[in-house]
């Protein structure tokens, strides 16, 4: 009755009412055969509105770290953002390192995500994702920018840190790259094991070799991506080679970091998601202000089809750098998606605020 012109107050009432999304309903989605492709296109869609100042992303909320610990040593970071012109803006909650989760047997990641019309102010969908559209939206930026940025042959993926990203980050690059060898680098060994099991176990292909340090993981790679909560250095400029391209995933906070200063003022090529984030709170925030007017939004090397920092020769030696701290459109780009795929009652609530409006 949805689709009928004799709308009721009781309709209206359904029409209106948010739909809630578990997980197997948003895997569903997620899972599907052109998933991965269409959202790494879609993620650089998003890249090349914010750099045309078509959307609007609010400052990011930060809960959580020191000095203001939460009670179980996590962090919670909240981020909101819309399209200008667009259906609906998207607020996203991401709980994560919650170490506890691990003797409760839950992961220490979580989160969900709101999406909201822009029209009536409602909410019109609640995606309790687990913080997996978190995950594969990094994951999705992460895969965008090798492939822009990144050797033209990869003959190695490092890995640095073994926790959920680690995952995803392969599962992404599998679509833009066909190096299969990565090389895990984590400070726990058992955690590493697991790793590894898990990415073997996919059958994409991928082999894994364990490394003792950050230094024999990057020996091998050209590819480098750091998916850590560190607070200190781990890749230093000395263990990069000519030639690499670095996703710096982790420094996502206050006090995070992942790269040695060294290596970001050295290398060639600096890219960031949010150039006022990155310089706020990423990896790039450790530039000198000479060395910040050299950092480039990704969203700008998108929209220019023939920008220098593009990497178009196998000859090219320069160091490459991507800081992703996250950026509030990926998530507005990632869960409009979703919900456009599982809603029930979008087309018809259109349809009656169409009518509503056109006094019919």
């Amino acid at each position: 009755f949805f689709h009928s012109r004799s709308f009721s107050a009781m309709d209206a009432k359904t029409l209106f009412a948010p739909e809630i999304f578990p997980l197997e309903a948003i895997r569903s989605v997620t899972e599907q055969k052109d998933f991965t492709k269409n959202l790494i296109k879609a993620i650089g869609d998003g890249f090349v509105a914010l750099a045309n100042e078509s959307v609007h992303v609010a400052p990011v909320v930060h809960l959580g770290g020191e000095p203001n610990t939460l009670k179980g040593k996590g962090d919670c970071c909240i981020k909101t953002g819309f399209a200008k012109g667009g259906d609906t803006f998207v607020v996203k909650v991401a709980p994560g390192s919650f170490k506890i989760n691990a003797k409760l047997g839950i992961s220490g990641n979580t989160g969900c995500m709101m999406v909201y019309s822009q029209l009536t102010g409602r909410l019109e969908g609640l995606l309790l994702d687990e913080g997996i559209l978190t995950e594969l939206r990094t994951a999705a930026a992460g895969a965008l920018a090798a492939s822009l940025l990144g050797p033209k042959k990869v003959t190695g993926v490092a890995i640095i840190g073994t926790g959920v990203q680690a995952r995803y980050q392969l599962r992404m690059l599998k679509a833009v790259t066909d190096c299969r060898v990565a090389f895990l680098f984590g400070r726990t060994k058992a955690n590493a094991l697991q790793c590894k099991k898990d990415i073997e176990s996919w059958g994409d292909g991928w082999e894994v070799e364990l490394c003792e340090t950050v230094k024999q993981a990057c020996a091998s790679s050209n590819l480098i991506v750091t998916v850590t909560n560190s607070r200190k250095a781990l890749v230093m400029a000395e263990d990069v080679s000519p030639g690499t391209h670095i996703s710096a995933i982790g420094a996502d906070g206050a006090g995070k970091q992942e790269l040695d200063a060294k290596l970001i003022s050295t290398a060639e090529v600096l890219v960031a998601d949010s150039k006022s984030q990155c310089l706020a709170f990423g990896d790039l925030s450790r530039l000198s202000k000479k060395d910040q007017g050299r950092v480039v939004a990704i969203g700008d090397v998108l929209k220019d089809a023939s920008h220098s920092f593009r990497r178009t020769s196998a000859e090219d030696s320069r160091i490459s750098v991507f800081d992703a701290t996250g950026v509030a459109i990926q998530d507005v780009v990632i869960a409009s998606v979703v919900h456009a795929a599982l809603s029930k009652t979008k087309a018809a609530r259109e349809e009656f605020i169409k009518a509503k409006l056109a006094g019919t």
